[in-house]
């Protein structure tokens, strides 16, 4: 189901997430960020490094940074501390997955709430309920992004489940542990797993799509020539190659037309691709997605991203991949899609998106689309109402 507004009070939440300057600098970090620029009315966000600093929280593996606060933990803890502490030094070698299993205590009523958003973390002692966010499970996102396969997958995934049990932790979409809520960007991403299809089915799911701030997102005069974009970091994941080829084939169709890769870095020379390397946000939302007419994505993962949101938000012309989670995000008339993997279909897809009248279309869908699904007060309204339902559904227990 998908989360309502909710009355007004005060929450305090401690958000559990990638910061900007403390962690790797990625999407999550921009989650963050956003939530903490757009709070609901009533919500107070405490990005957990500040909730360290003041001692509202006490990370249990760090203990150089709170050597007191390690000291006064039960002595039956530090054999789950000590092992988790060295699994994670080992991380990126070998079958483990990279991200770390961070171990927490919360001060008591220090939060109302917390917002645990991609992050692998165990808690002790009393805490308040969760509300978990997760764009995928980690084995499918080894799976899909890193190419994974076989034993290296199934033994790095095992170690997971175990590691997450023992410690009565929590890993996204793979392992729940004293979880109130869950939330996901749609209701077929939640299908894909068994620990969100058994949130659903215990109506404890919540959809609500990514925030985005749209103060910098702005249009740009329609050129003569056609600009196709396409941005992400990682350019064979998110379908790079394929776009390249499909590029080739439409503009034997098109002309003067111009394709700008964001983001990744420069491959092979090819007439009338730019490509950018990465750039600065703030950059690419002021000076590149306004001049880019249609934003073509055709990655192997089937979630949303944050330049696919912003280019939407842009008034980009959409070409997606038909992944149903994207189908579901935008729905079938915001978009021009076709078949994953198909080279063919991508070039027809993007030379239809191309004609002037089926361009202007598909932008005025695609900024209808995100301003009720992606737009930040909208988003903080309905995670509002989560972390409601979160603390309501913890006192009657």
């Amino acid at each position: 189901m998908t989360a309502d507004a909710a009355p007004t009070l005060h929450l305090r939440v401690l958000l559990l997430s990638p910061v900007e300057g403390v962690d790797v600098q990625c999407g999550d970090t921009t989650y963050t960020a956003t939530l903490l620029d757009h709070p609901a009315p009533g919500v107070e966000y405490v990005a957990y490094p500040d909730a360290i600093a003041v001692g509202d929280l006490v990370e249990l593996d760090r203990r150089r940074r709170n050597p007191r606060a390690f000291r006064t933990r039960r002595r039956r803890e530090f054999p789950a501390v000590a092992f988790t502490a060295l699994l994670n030094r080992l991380r990126g070698r070998g079958p483990l997955f990279r991200e770390p299993v961070r171990l927490f205590a919360v001060r008591p009523g220090a939060f109302d709430a917390i917002h645990l958003h991609v992050v692998s973390a165990a808690f002790y002692g009393p805490c308040p309920p969760i509300v978990a966010s997760a764009a995928s499970s980690l084995p499918y996102l080894y799976r899909h992004a890193f190419g994974w396969r076989g034993l290296r997958l199934q033994i790095a995934e095992r170690i997971e489940r175990v590691l997450a049990a023992v410690l009565r932790g929590n890993a996204p979409l793979s392992h729940f542990t004293n979880v109130s809520r869950l939330v996901c960007y749609s209701l077929e991403e939640a299908r894909m797993y068994p620990v969100a299809r058994h949130f659903l089915a215990t109506d404890r799911l919540d959809v609500i799509s990514l925030p985005v701030d749209t103060t910098n997102l702005t249009r740009s005069p329609a050129a003569d020539a056609v600009n196709f974009g396409f941005i992400a970091k990682d350019f064979e994941a998110r379908g790079g190659p394929m776009i390249l080829d499909a590029f080739e084939i439409c503009r034997r169709t098109l002309g003067p037309a111009r394709l700008s890769v964001v983001g990744s870095e420069a491959g092979d020379e090819r007439a009338n691709v730019l490509w950018m390397g990465q750039i600065e946000r703030a950059r690419l939302l002021t000076d590149v997605l306004p001049g880019i007419d249609i934003a073509v994505w055709a990655s192997r993962l089937n979630g949303i991203s944050y330049s696919l949101a912003e280019a939407a938000g842009s008034g980009c012309a959409l070409v997606l991949p038909a992944h149903p989670p994207l189908i579901e995000e935008f729905g079938t008339e915001a978009a021009e899609w076709f078949e994953p993997g198909s080279v063919d279909d991508l070039a027809r897809a993007m030379t239809s998106a191309a004609v002037p009248a089926r361009r202007q279309e598909l932008s005025e869908r695609a900024v209808a689309v995100f301003r009720l699904r992606f737009a930040a007060d909208a988003v903080a309204r309905q995670l509002q109402a989560s972390y409601l339902r979160a603390v309501t559904e913890s006192a009657q227990r």
